[in-house]
């Protein structure tokens, strides 16, 4: 019985960790000014630039690739992506991916350099 009541515990507490949600930062710097990165994240038509999955789907098919602009950002979609995109407070971007049903949510924080 007492083997039971350990073996359940271990498995109540590993099952837990699996729906923990996470983060993860990462720091880029990026060698370009303060402007040229923000114009690259705040217009929709430059993330087939630099985003992979932007870019794949726009080489697939670029007629299927959809922009649409709404209240602080704008949304790109195609088959089987989705993403938004929301200006918070001029610096920060907050990212809606989703991806064959998968989601990931993310910011971009644009910091000037010294």
């Amino acid at each position: 019985m007492k083997k039971k009541v350990i073996l359940l515990s271990i498995l109540i507490v590993v099952c837990a960790i699996c729906f923990i949600p996470f983060t993860h930062q990462k720091t880029i710097l990026i060698k370009a000014s303060f402007f040229n990165v923000y114009l690259q994240i705040a217009k929709p038509d430059n993330w087939k630039k630099w985003q992979p999955d932007v870019s794949a789907a726009w080489k697939k098919d670029s007629t299927q690739v959809k922009i649409s602009k709404h209240n602080f950002g704008f949304g790109i979609s195609a088959p089987n992506i989705n993403l938004n995109v929301k200006n918070v407070d001029g610096v920060v971007f907050d990212t809606e991916k989703s991806i064959d049903g998968k989601s990931i949510e993310y910011s971009y924080i644009l910091l000037p350099g010294t």
